[in-house]
């Protein structure tokens, strides 16, 4: 049995209106982003909404686990439950610059590759979000797992 996810694109099921952020932002900034709008990642964009790389959660636990605070699995866990519901108790870190944070070695999909070529590029480069750029690297939209797995079922279903 063929399913249409595989003749689906990125542009056919990425999410077009996408929460960024810049790069001069801070940590905090993108927290309540992320809180506001319940999401886990964040493309990073330049003045010209080119996607230069991806802020998220896991990004900045890593960096709350590297600040060399006084008591490392108690401020981790704390900054992985703070992080996840939105709070921002973590002075020593929410004032640092997302280019301090963010992943710059980007993956990019092009509007319209297949979305079994999506998901082979999130498993190959273990991540759960893809944004959707053009040529030049404007940024269209975003393709995360849940959009994949959306996708999938609808086409089950029919």
């Amino acid at each position: 049995m063929t399913f249409g996810i595989y003749k689906q694109t990125a542009a056919d099921i990425m999410t077009k209106h996408v929460a960024t952020v810049s790069s001069r932002e801070t940590v905090h900034d993108a927290l309540l982003l992320m809180a506001e709008n319940r999401l886990a990642a964040l493309p990073v964009v330049d003045r010209n909404s080119r996607c230069i790389g991806m802020v998220s959660q896991a990004d900045i636990i890593a960096m709350a686990h590297d600040a060399d605070l006084e008591d490392e699995d108690l401020e981790t866990n704390r900054a992985a439950s703070n992080v996840s519901s939105g709070g921002v108790p973590l002075d020593q870190i929410t004032h640092e610059r997302i280019h301090e944070v963010m992943s710059d070695s980007v993956v990019i999909a092009l509007p319209d590759e297949l979305v079994t070529v999506v998901a082979d590029k999130m498993i190959a480069h273990e991540v759960h979000h893809i944004p959707v750029a053009d040529e030049s690297g404007k940024l269209l939209g975003i393709v995360s797992t849940i959009d994949i797995l959306r996708a999938l079922r609808a086409r089950v279903e029919r």
